[in-house]
């Protein structure tokens, strides 16, 4: 036998010795009781500053969410675009469009599926336009790929979209 001291009353407890294993309460009330102690602690975000609880099994947590997580551990080295696509603002832009199109792919007709929101004006010229529902549409993967700005591709005249017919049903 090996006595042990309670982490939550702090009485002295004895029990059969077990290598393996470390005793750190006397009963399971004990235990209860600490974990609800222990529970409420609140913590300061290191990336925003919000207050938190952190997870009971991560007693070193120090971070709100994993969104602020990946901020912080970005360190400055995700361009504008990145983050900004990355953003809740960006989120709902996306879902603005695809609401608007009634989740319907603005060229094929196509409803669900893989779908993409496209800005009508390319994201990287024009920064002002970049969360304006208005310079977004709703297009299938397929149909995505074939527009004039997708991707790095610059301006063709190849492509099965025309712009131009899109901006006229507005």
């Amino acid at each position: 036998m090996k006595v042990f001291r309670c982490k939550n009353c702090r009485k002295k407890f004895t029990k059969k010795h077990n290598p393996q294993r470390e005793y750190k309460f006397c009963s399971y009330q004990c235990r209860a009781d600490f974990d609800s102690k222990t529970s409420r602690v609140e913590k300061p975000c290191k990336n925003c500053g919000e207050l938190f609880h952190p997870n009971r099994n991560n007693t070193v947590q120090v971070y709100c969410s994993k969104r602020c997580f990946n901020k912080f551990k970005d360190n400055g080295k995700s361009t504008i675009a990145q983050k900004i696509r990355s953003s809740l603002e960006y989120e709902e832009w996306r879902k603005k469009v695809f609401e608007r199109d009634l989740y319907t792919c603005q060229m094929c007709g196509g409803v669900g599926g893989k779908l993409n929101a496209d800005h009508i004006k390319r994201f990287s010229e024009y920064p002002e336009l970049r969360l304006d529902v208005s310079n977004g549409r709703t297009l299938c993967e397929e149909c995505h790929r074939q527009t004039e700005n997708y991707g790095n591709r610059k301006n063709s005249a190849d492509t099965k979209w025309d712009l131009l017919a899109y901006l006229d049903n507005f």
